[in-house]
């Protein structure tokens, strides 16, 4: 190669280097799939007990884990006359992860890791309450809400 030759072979590989750094933001995509799907969403009950007893006042689903027998297909409304009410859960599917949330009139008040009951202390009057639970994706869950006055 003569030097005319290199220095015309460097010359065409400077520009073809500039010129392809302006085409540096196109590229190819060969696959635009997802590697792995998002986890769906965890299904959380709850139910509430009246103060610390076995009465429960409410809960979010019709068999109320194992208390009722289904009959009552909108069980989602009751009442404590307890100010410190114990509150159960089940949080299943879509790999929960980590604690449990009470939300009371659309205000987070309570949390709990598995294993522990939910404490919360009812004001007077009419309450509409909510739980919720993340996955292992951090998706969250949602029960269904529960009307519970307080006596």
């Amino acid at each position: 190669m003569t030097l005319r030759q290199t220095i015309g072979a460097i010359t065409g590989a400077t520009l073809f280097l500039a010129t392809g750094s302006g085409l540096a933001d196109e590229f190819l995509v060969t696959n635009s799939s997802p590697s792995a799907e998002t986890l769906p969403p965890p299904q959380v009950e709850f139910m509430v007990w009246d103060g610390t007893s076995t009465t429960f006042a409410g809960c979010s689903e019709p068999t109320c884990f194992g208390w009722a027998d289904g009959s009552d297909m909108t069980p989602g409304t009751g009442y404590v006359t307890h100010s410190k009410n114990n509150i159960g859960w089940s949080v299943s599917g879509g790999a929960a992860k980590g604690a449990i949330y009470l939300y009371v009139d659309g205000q987070k008040v309570a949390s709990a890791r598995p294993g522990r009951l939910l404490v919360w202390s009812a004001a007077m009057g009419t309450h509409t309450l909510q739980t919720m639970a993340y996955n292992a994706d951090g998706v969250a869950g949602w029960s269904p809400t529960l009307t519970i006055g307080r006596q």
